[in-house]
């Protein structure tokens, strides 16, 4: 994985600094799933554990189109995917401002 965590940069925030390189230790609790990169180990990975591990309703946010919107939307994912549909049930919600 080409990350790396440099003492001297890190960010600052009023809650601690977690780094995680277990995806599934990551997203335990979690209630979304955030992809803003196009590495191959995210279409690898074990969604239907993740789901299992995570807060309902949980949410898949795909920013680079890498997985299989269809099939986390059968595990149960309420899916954004940047140029795909939204889950049907989606497009009655309100807007929020």
């Amino acid at each position: 994985m080409p990350f790396q965590v440099d003492e001297g940069v890190r960010t600052r925030t009023k809650s601690c600094d977690i780094y995680l390189w277990d995806a599934y230790e990551a997203t335990k609790d979690a209630h979304a799933i955030c992809i803003l990169t196009e590495w191959d180990e995210f279409k690898n990975l074990d969604y239907q554990r993740m789901y299992d591990n995570m807060q309902k309703p949980a949410f898949v946010f795909d920013g680079r189109n890498v997985v299989d919107t269809e099939h986390l939307r059968n595990i149960g994912f309420i899916v954004y995917s940047i140029g795909k549909p939204l889950d049907p049930w989606l497009k009655d919600m309100p807007v929020m401002a």
